[in-house]
Order: structure tokens, then C-alpha cells, then sequence
């Protein structure tokens, strides 16, 4: 299961750096706390 949430943290920082790149700094905080969301339901 390590390398799927290594995957999924990568992917999620990808998105993140991107939308605070492009100026969207609200979708960047919704991202921000999205990293343990996988671990609190499986």
C-alpha cells in the first residue's frame, strides 16, 4: 500500500504546485489537506 500513497502524494503535490502557480490559491488550500484523506476511510 506504500507505493499507492506514494503515488497519490505525488500526483497531489503535482496539482498543488500547480494551482498555486496558475493563481487559484483557494483550489490549493482545498488541496493542502487532502494528503490523509486515503488513510482515514480505506
Amino acid at each position: 500500500m506504500k507505493w499507492a500513497t506514494d503515488a497519490l502524494d505525488e500526483v497531489r503535490r503535482q496539482v498543488w504546485n500547480a494551482a498555486r502557480r496558475s493563481g487559484q490559491p483557494a483550489v490549493a488550500q482545498q488541496l493542502k489537506g487532502s494528503r490523509f484523506a486515503p488513510w482515514k476511510n480505506p
